[in-house]
């Protein structure tokens, strides 16, 4: 007489993976919140970075298209002289910027003398607008 009803049944090995597999889905699942958050911190600090990028280049940009207007208005007035051939020769003494006052700001080390005291404090010229060397320093000189 066999007495199998009585002997413990050996356990089911598809059910002891599911049930595995269910533990771990389950402690992943549990796990997702932190997940999120950490991206979602990430992110917010990836945002504040670029954007703080983005306001660094516009000012950037700024700056450049003011450099520009002021590029636009030299060429102007360049154009404007060598245009104006009724130009006497005293006239050669006046600012070829503002074309208003006498020229008294000397380039070095080239010595130029093109601009005048009141122009060389508003401008931040790095070379010569003649002959487009650096700028080491100005002097001023009065012509008389």
């Amino acid at each position: 007489m066999n007495n199998d009803n009585n002997l413990p049944s050996a356990p089911n090995y598809e059910d002891v993976i599911n049930n595995n597999k269910e533990d771990n889905y389950i402690d992943e699942l549990s796990q997702l919140p932190d997940f999120s958050s950490t991206m979602n911190l990430r992110l917010n600090r990836t945002i504040d970075f670029l954007t703080e990028e983005n306001k660094y280049f516009r000012d950037k940009i700024n700056c450049l298209d003011d450099l520009l207007k002021q590029l636009k208005y030299q060429i102007i007035s360049y154009k404007q002289m060598l245009l104006d051939k009724n130009v006497d020769k005293k006239d050669s003494v006046y600012c070829i910027l503002c074309m208003d006052n006498n020229r008294n700001v000397l380039f070095k080390p080239c010595n130029h003398i093109v601009i005048c005291d009141k122009c060389s404090g508003s401008t931040d010229l790095k070379e010569c607008i003649i002959c487009k060397s650096h700028i080491e320093s100005y002097e001023y000189a009065y012509l008389v």
